[in-house]
């Protein structure tokens, strides 16, 4: 079925500008996108998922919310100096672990002498400050003597690591001649970002390319540069030039002014290669296509020599022109890619090409990721891995805290903007609670009130408002605020309202749900479940039933508590009984020494299962009906003893029960009384322990300062200043200070300021006195 798109508006980082989004005619109708994928060399961090939710959120929002097709690709940069060196560092750090255990506290004190003094020389080469700090830092915790124990060695060891791995690979990297180090290592690190994109609801890309599966490709695209006379050959390595290129097209196009920006070329260029490049490059914005392999680096057979490897840029240049074709739709990457990687990409292409013509329409690029305002870098060892920040977060949380802002602007990972997108998702759970509470009770009404029309209008405004942001530059940021602004909308209509209409009600919940759900932001896509998602889900569907009786029976509870009706009891625990029946379980019900006692039994698979075996069934249900039956028996023993005061504390006992079986009951009092279910992952779990953590320490902290002003007013006002000896030396006849600690007179200013000082703790002293 052909889908007819809106008009879209894109900011493309080649212009900087917004631009009318329009695919190329010969692509099929199909949107052709090439993603920078990472360089994997270790844990996937928050930058990394700043691009990569950030481009799945633009991807949904053309395929999922507009109907557009999207051939989606992306790399896996796994040739690279950064993975060379740090699989090196790995494998050498390895070894010599196993030869220092071996060899005692001698021979480590020995190397970690000669290795702080190698760090501290490379430290002091340092111009970069914040690098300086980090390196100082790791210095700072290195142990250089040890007892003689192989624990103590061990912990040595950890805490060394950083900066002996430097010294080893200094020393002994260029001996490392066992291949597989360098496959396995982004092997490893590969599978592990795919686990954090799928924990993160990111579906997998249609095609994913490896630099080590295109050698052949590369090594073909450069001949045909070098053939264009636009790249030259120099000690067995391969530069593309740039001031012969410049003759005939442009370099700079992208980022003109940063051109020449030596210390990113240099970055560029990569740490293995950049002394040689600065020899054997013609000028200094010449870089590298094709590198000389050096003793203890990964090699290929090309042309220009027995042993070399492909440079960083030439790699996206190569496999989005193998894996898509000679025209992209869309390239993206992060801000940070801009100069000189995709800088030089283009100049790649066109010197591949030999023309000018723009083979690449929208160049997007995501903001910069900060970590509480402070710049979040990997080489900085200032980064939070994914996993360490969805033990914090769910992946819900994090989605809409990107979805709450520019795609394109920098983002601040904090706890005040990660405040914001979980009171966010509350206020969404709690809406989508209210109105299916509102639509479980409602009927159908043949006339629109006058509040019915108002929010009928106001929904539709709201949905063209959200049309109009996700077509301008995918303005995620202010379509969530419309969102918002409609939650609430709906919240006041139900307050006003006597009498709802279901049917609005029912169209605003779909679409705003539907809207998180084409976004990534709400549910696991299905095909995104792990297994143990899957079976979670299942037992949540199975067990929620239960629930929903134990909530019933606990607002009866409340209920008869409120309106003096004992005699009710009865009646409710029997209703418990019949309801339980209709979910599979049977009541059997004993009176032992006045008491009541209950035994359980299930009627069998069919009936009670829900697509789980017999015994996970069971073992699911039975710690809620374990708190369901002694609320029962309890409450029996509350008729019957005629305690009604008991109610309310074992209402209470019974969400604190909950709460450490992951679910969250929440009372409501909304024209009548109702009780909202929400199923908690240990995530949320921890989520709620620290807020409570924090509401204990504010409370402590407000008691503390309480404490101190009840303190204060009894400090007799001739006393207020007599202890601070550090602070004056002379006082007078009234204990106001006259000279300071160095013998010196009080100025005129500051005796002003003590005297009022005086004055006020004289007011407080004789208040409290009185």
């Amino acid at each position: 079925m052909e889908v007819t798109q809106p008009e879209f508006k894109v900011f493309n980082s080649l212009g900087r500008k917004k631009e009318k989004f329009e695919i190329n005619p010969n692509h099929g109708g199909k949107i052709r996108w090439y993603n920078c994928g990472p360089t994997v060399y270790d844990s996937s961090h928050l930058g990394h998922a700043r691009s990569y939710i950030s481009f799945d959120i633009i991807r949904r929002i053309l395929q999922d919310v507009f109907g557009y097709q999207v051939e989606y690709v992306m790399n896996i940069t796994d040739i690279d100096d950064k993975i060379i060196k740090r699989a090196r560092q790995i494998y050498l750090f390895e070894k010599f672990r196993t030869n220092i255990l071996k060899d005692g506290t001698k021979a480590f004190e020995d190397i970690m002498l000669q290795s702080t003094e190698f760090y501290g020389q490379k430290l002091s080469r340092e111009t970069d400050m914040d690098k300086q700090a980090m390196m100082q830092r790791l210095m700072s915790k290195c142990v250089l003597s040890v007892d003689g124990d192989v624990k103590s060695i061990e912990e040595a060891l950890n805490s060394n690591r950083d900066v002996l791995v430097e010294y080893l690979d200094h020393k002994y990297g260029s001996e490392v001649e066992d291949n597989k180090i360098f496959t396995s290592l982004p092997r490893k690190f590969e599978d592990e970002f795919f686990e954090d994109m799928r924990a993160l609801n990111i579906p997998r890309p249609e095609t994913v390319t490896r630099v080590s599966e295109f050698i052949d490709q590369i090594i073909e695209y450069i001949e045909k540069i070098v053939e264009n006379g636009y790249a030259y050959e120099s000690n067995e390595s391969v530069y593309f030039d740039t001031v012969r290129f410049n003759a005939k097209h442009k370099y700079g196009k992208l980022v003109p002014e940063a051109v020449g920006d030596q210390k990113a070329l240099e970055e560029g260029e990569g740490v293995l290669n950049v002394d040689d490049s600065k020899t054997e490059k013609r000028h200094p914005n010449d870089f590298a296509l094709w590198k000389r392999s050096k003793p203890g680096e990964p090699f290929w057979k090309s042309p220009w020599g027995p042993k070399g490897r492909p440079g960083w840029h030439i790699e996206c240049s190569v496999m989005s022109y193998k894996a898509v074709g000679d025209s992209l739709d869309i390239h993206s990457g992060g801000v940070d890619l801009k100069f000189p990687h995709h800088e030089n990409e283009i100049a790649q292409s066109d010197g591949f090409f030999d023309s000018d013509e723009a083979r690449i329409r929208y160049w997007l690029h995501t903001g910069h990721l900060e970590i509480e305002g402070c710049k979040m870098s990997k080489s900085l060892k200032n980064f939070v891995t994914i996993r360490d920040a969805l033990k914090d977060y769910t992946f819900s949380q994090l989605r809409l805290l990107f979805l709450m802002h520019s795609w394109g602007e920098t983002l601040d990972y904090s706890e005040a903007t990660m405040i914001e997108a979980l009171k966010f998702r509350k206020t969404l759970q709690e809406f989508f609670s209210s109105v299916e509470e509102y639509l479980s009770d409602l009927k159908p009404k043949s006339e629109m009130s006058s509040n019915d029309s108002e929010l009928e209008t106001k929904f539709k405004e709201a949905k063209a408002q959200i049309l109009n942001h996700l077509t301008d530059n995918f303005n995620t940021k202010d379509a969530m605020k419309v969102t918002a602004k409609l939650v609430n909308t709906v919240n006041k209509y139900l307050k006003d309202e006597q009498s709802p209409n279901s049917v609005i009600l029912e169209d605003v919940r779909n679409y705003v749900l539907d809207l998180l759900q084409k976004l990534g932001a709400w549910e696991k896509d299905a095909d995104l479940e792990t297994s143990d998602d899957r079976k979670q889900r299942k037992i949540r569907y199975l067990i929620k039933p239960f629930l929903e009786v134990l909530a019933s029976f606990r607002l009866e509870m409340r209920q008869i508590w409120k309106n003096s009706q004992l005699d009710q009891i009865p009646v409710a625990i029997d209703t418990v009984k019949s309801d339980l029946e209709k979910l599979g379980v049977v009541l059997e019900d004993e009176f032992v020494d006045g008491r009541l006692s209950t035994l359980i039994k299930t009627q069998g698979k069919e009936k009670f299962t829900k697509d789980l075996s017999l015994e996970e069934a069971e073992e699911a249900v039975k710690p809620f009906l374990k708190i369901l039956i002694r609320f029962r028996e309890e409450s029996w023993a509350i008729w019957k003893n005629n305690q009604s005061d008991s109610i309310i504390s074992l209402s209470d006992r019974i969400r604190s029960d909950l709460l450490e079986l992951k679910v969250e009951l929440t009372d409501v009092e909304s024209g009548k009384a109702k009780m909202r279910i929400f199923f908690l992952d240990d995530v949320e779990i921890n989520q709620r322990s620290r807020e409570e953590s924090r509401k204990i320490a504010e409370k402590q902290a407000k008691l503390a300062e309480r404490e101190a002003k009840e303190a204060l007013k009894k400090i007799h006002p001739s006393q207020l200043f007599i202890h601070s000896t550090d602070k004056y030396s002379k006082f007078d006849e009234k204990g106001i200070p006259t000279h300071d600690n160095e013998g010196k007179p009080i100025t005129k200013s500051q005796l002003k300021k003590l005297i009022k000082m005086y004055e006020q703790q004289e007011k407080r002293y004789n208040e409290s006195m009185n």
